[in-house]
């Protein structure tokens, strides 16, 4: 496979994490706001959710880059890139 398949593969990857990560700190504010004016504590609850699955992706985005470059750098010892 070729160098611009994978630095493609990559930044699709990094692409899609900021997107999920975004639409779950979104959802949080909405769902905060919402669930404040209606006092809810189910969807404020849910809120803090949402917070928590962003969290999660950013966690995956960064464990993401850390496995590509040990990959990268093993590979470039064996010089196979």
């Amino acid at each position: 496979m070729d160098k611009g398949a994978n630095n493609r593969r990559n930044r699709d990857t990094s692409k899609a994490g900021l997107f999920g990560m975004i639409c779950n700190i979104v959802l949080f504010a909405v769902k905060f706001v919402i669930g404040h004016i209606t006092r809810s504590v189910a969807i404020t609850g849910d809120a803090f959710n949402n917070l928590a699955d962003a969290g999660v992706s950013l966690y995956a985005l960064v464990g993401i880059k850390f496995i590509i470059a040990q990959i990268i750098v093993k590979l470039r010892t064996i010089k196979f890139l």
